[in-house]
């Protein structure tokens, strides 16, 4: 199953619009993820089973964003800094959690906030 998610930046106010990542039950041929372009300053989303990791727009190759990293069985109980709520947010939105490793495709600083927003089949 795979998980809908928004991107926004406390700097910038950059925003996205709900993005698909991972695969659904159609199996791993949908295998969906994201990667910004900073030449269009914007997030793309691909299907990495299927498609070059290129902006469709400007053709530049880009870099996935890592949404599930490392995982490491010593800290498989303790929450995930990425899932962590935050309650100062300049961002108005219901969900909305820190995530600073990735970087704004806008204004390129570590403070781009992601939320989870649900599932896809």
């Amino acid at each position: 199953m795979g998980d809908v998610y928004k991107f926004g930046c406390e700097h910038c106010g950059y925003k996205t619009k709900e993005l698909q990542v991972g695969f659904g039950m159609m199996g791993p041929e949908y295998d969906w993820s994201a990667a910004p372009c900073y030449k269009c300053k914007t997030i793309r989303t691909f299907n990495i089973a299927q498609e070059e990791v290129r902006c469709k727009r400007c053709k530049t190759e880009l870099e996935l964003y890592d949404f599930y990293g490392e995982k490491s069985d010593d800290h498989e109980d303790s929450p995930s800094p990425e899932r962590q709520p935050l309650e100062d947010s300049k961002i108005k939105e219901m969900g909305w959690y820190e995530n600073v490793d990735f970087p704004c495709p806008k204004c390129r600083k570590p403070m781009l906030r992601i939320a989870f927003f649900g599932n896809w089949d």
